[in-house]
């Protein structure tokens, strides 16, 4: 199975009457969750922001940048660029959600309906024969229209923000259900690499033809000891154990951290789709238990940007080499390749093959007999001739 198509790309079916103009939505994240209070509602995008801001620099690094040359820093970042949980469209989605739920819980629709409800009780009191009731009949007959209106418009208003709300939610939820699908993938391509080891076997060999080479060019200055060269020898061998074993690591270490991306993902992702199939039931979307399901989806999705553990695991082993700067290089040059293959559309790990079996028969496939029998053999004339 492929990733089908850009992970957080446009939201469709989206109500742009709803939509906040940026100093509308700006002032709401600066104002408080509650009154006096010091918590902003936009306090939970901060953690987010800066990682989202360090993702983005990243990618606009040039090679020389020292974010570029810190190893460690090179692996995380790619793997959150690579995620694609960091970007826009989901901070976007995210803010939008806050604003329409407080629009949809602050909008009054109980006291414009008890005053109709009060005046219509009044109205019926009042004698429209007498001159003076009848003017003050007349003007609550005035405010009651009034007062339906506003509350036509608060209720389409809210219906709308309901609807909204959940088309967020599910925009949200499809889309971490892709970033799950591509955390397996690159997993499991991950568990490939290190398994196949073509790539620590192409280094390897690169390290002895440089030290080869190397040898080579001292002769052309006179002859060699034997020592010399057996002291070489013992620097490949260490060498390519210390490369196989920091291979080891940082693959080991990218699968700790694409595995964290997911359980962070999977999480929010089941809490709103089991919040989403609750709102399916529901015949009023403005009841009060309905209302408790927005406010979930809504702690789901500050979670998803605020509370999250992800950290690049791993240990330096002790470099013992004499040659730490060729380790370094070719160390670099598995990575920068094993980052090739991740970047490449992949099949999600279940449809994948596993190493070494052979592809997987897609469910679309012949499920018939291989072969034909009996009369549906071909004969004479008709035979298939052979290849060979």
């Amino acid at each position: 199975m492929t990733i089908p198509k850009p992970i957080f790309g446009l939201r469709f079916r989206s109500n742009v009457e709803l939509q906040p103009t940026p100093d509308e939505l700006e002032a709401f994240l600066a104002g408080s969750r509650t009154e006096g209070g010091r918590e902003r509602h936009g306090s939970d995008l901060e953690r987010y922001d800066k990682l989202m801001n360090d993702v983005v620099a990243f990618r606009q690094a040039r090679p020389q940048d020292p974010i570029r040359l810190d190893l460690r820093s090179s692996m995380y970042y790619s793997v959150l660029s690579h995620s694609q949980l960091f970007n826009q469209p989901l901070r976007s989605a995210v803010e939008h959600y806050k604003y329409l739920l407080h629009d949809l819980q602050t909008l009054d629709l109980k006291k414009p309906s008890s005053f109709i409800r009060s005046a219509e009780e009044e109205i019926e009191r009042l004698n429209p024969k007498k001159k003076d009731q009848a003017a003050k009949r007349e003007r609550l007959l005035v405010m009651v229209n009034e007062r339906k209106e506003l509350l036509a418009k608060r209720t389409k208003r809210k219906t709308a923000a309901a609807d909204e709300l959940i088309n967020i939610a599910g925009y949200v939820r499809e889309n971490l259900t892709r970033i799950m699908s591509l955390c397996e993938a690159s997993i499991t391509v991950l568990r490939d690499f290190r398994k196949g080891g073509e790539t620590e076997h192409r280094l390897i060999e690169d390290m002895k033809m440089h030290f080869k080479e190397q040898i080579r060019d001292s002769l052309h200055h006179g002859p060699v000891t034997k020592q010399y060269i057996e002291t070489l020898q013992r620097e490949v061998y260490l060498i390519s154990q210390e490369l196989s074993s920091l291979i080891a690591h940082d693959v080991h270490a990218l699968i700790g951290l694409y595995q964290s991306i997911h359980d962070h993902t999977d999480s929010t992702a089941r809490g709103l789709a089991s919040a989403l199939a609750a709102l399916e039931k529901k015949t009023e979307l403005m009841a009060a238990d309905a209302g408790a399901l927005f406010a979930q989806m809504e702690r789901l999705l500050s979670a998803l940007v605020s509370d999250h553990r992800l950290e690049l695991t791993m240990t330096e082993p002790r470099i013992r080499t004499v040659y730490p700067s060729i380790l370094l290089e070719k160390r670099r040059e598995a990575l920068e390749h094993l980052f090739g293959l991740l970047n490449r559309e992949r099949r999600a790990s279940r449809d994948r093959r596993s190493y070494p079996e052979r592809r997987m028969r897609t469910a679309n496939g012949p499920t018939g007999p291989e072969r034909r029998s009996g009369k549906e053999r071909r004969a004479g004339k008709e035979r298939r001739k052979s290849s060979t």
